[in-house]
């Protein structure tokens, strides 16, 4: 038998690829498996090179992303911490034990990835998403499948109910980072670098009215009617935006707050045009509404 056809046994890391844009993100787990052919072991290394030169690859180069917990069930919040704990590109999560402790984190530290149980009392179920603007990639966390159209409904990146299942769980975590790697724009001090078909445009945040939800894509509504299409997400530009300028009003909407001209408790208006206050966005307008009842 030619050696080329020889099976030999390889001890090492095991890969599962994901390809986001340029970016490798590789699931990596030792294990003892068979290789059929010894050039399919080279390509296995060559690929493991590849993702070493992108840093996406051994634990002491992937620990890069921080992940919080939020969950008041401790089991839960235990089962999810030690699925973190598991994935080579995660540091050692940060546990919150409530809503509040949770909101000053995302205030002061920098957090990728969100595991949201919904469970706080001090901010029960989706709250969060109305107090907190700009929030990482969050997956809500759940004994119940009964809030998972409220939680996508929001805007909640993936929504997983115990018991969890470790490659149900990784496949979250990975569609976070194509969240984050996906982006196809840089923000810079006074604008926004987007890509409208095969280029890249400066957009001064001056100049943009609102944004509107279009499927896969995104309006940038500028004055005078014009409207230019991107190809990016509403959540990505969320994500992307200041949250001094920028808010979400809608799930369907972000506006640029100094563009707003006059409210009600049902609309915010840009000159003539009307758009829908959410209701799980109110809470973010609440000091503004409170104007309203003012004799």
């Amino acid at each position: 038998m030619p050696i080329s056809n020889i099976p030999i046994l390889y001890f090492g890391i095991s890969t599962i690829i994901l390809n986001t844009n340029n970016y490798k993100h590789i699931l990596i787990s030792s294990t003892l498996f068979v290789i059929q052919k010894p050039t399919a072991l080279i390509i296995h290394l060559l690929i493991n090179g590849l993702a070493y030169l992108h840093k996406f690859t051994f634990p002491f180069v992937m620990n890069s992303l921080t992940p919080v917990i939020a969950i008041a069930d401790i089991n839960l919040a235990d089962q999810v911490r030690e699925l973190v704990m598991k994935l080579p590109f995660m540091q050692p999560p940060i546990v919150c034990q409530s809503g509040t402790q949770l909101l000053g984190i995302l205030n002061t530290q920098d957090a990728n990835i969100l595991f949201w149980g919904a469970d706080f009392t001090d901010i029960p179920g989706f709250d969060l998403f109305q107090l907190q603007t700009n929030l990482p990639p969050v997956i809500v966390v759940s004994h119940s499948k009964e809030m998972a159209l409220a939680a996508f409904d929001v805007g909640a990146l993936d929504y997983l109910v115990s018991p969890l299942i470790p490659l149900r769980f990784q496949k979250a975590c990975y569609r976070a980072l194509q969240v984050m790697s996906h982006a196809s724009n840089l923000t810079l001090a006074d604008k926004i670098m987007v890509k409208i078909g095969r280029k890249i445009h400066a957009i001064l945040f001056d100049e943009i009215l609102f944004i509107e939800a279009y499927g896969m894509y995104s309006k940038i509504c500028k004055p005078n009617g014009k409207v230019l299409v991107i190809n990016d997400v509403i959540t990505r530009l969320e994500h992307q935006l200041p949250a001094k300028i920028f808010t979400r009003v809608h799930k369907s909407y972000i506006v640029n707050i100094q563009k707003i001209t006059s409210f009600d408790k049902k609309n915010l208006y840009i000159d003539d045009k009307a758009i829908e206050i959410g209701v799980t966005y109110k809470l973010r307008l609440n000091s503004w509404l409170k104007l309203l009842d003012k004799e």
